[in-house]
């Protein structure tokens, strides 16, 4: 215990610096999070299951609409997170 107060009055200035972050990491989790809801509504639809060509069409855009929806949210919501450090000098 005496340790952490000694080292608590040895720190003379904290700075809170705030890093830039990239949003990939949101993106391509926002990516796969739309990937799987385009599978679940293209397989829900019975789009995926046809043999004709018209339906599978259908269900890849609705994979891939989910995928872009996914993505453009993921790195909406990653970009309002704001990362921040805390710097102690002594």
């Amino acid at each position: 215990m005496s340790v952490e107060i000694q080292a608590r009055a040895s720190v003379t200035e904290i700075r809170q610096l705030r890093i830039p972050d990239s949003k990939l990491n949101g993106t391509l989790i926002g990516m796969g999070a739309g990937t799987v809801a385009g599978i679940i509504v293209a397989a829900a639809g019975g789009t995926l299951n046809t043999g004709d060509t018209a339906g599978r069409q259908l269900g890849g855009a609705l994979i891939m609409a989910g995928m872009g929806f996914g993505a453009l949210f993921g790195c909406i919501a990653d970009a309002k997170i704001k990362g921040s450090k805390l710097i102690y000098l002594k």
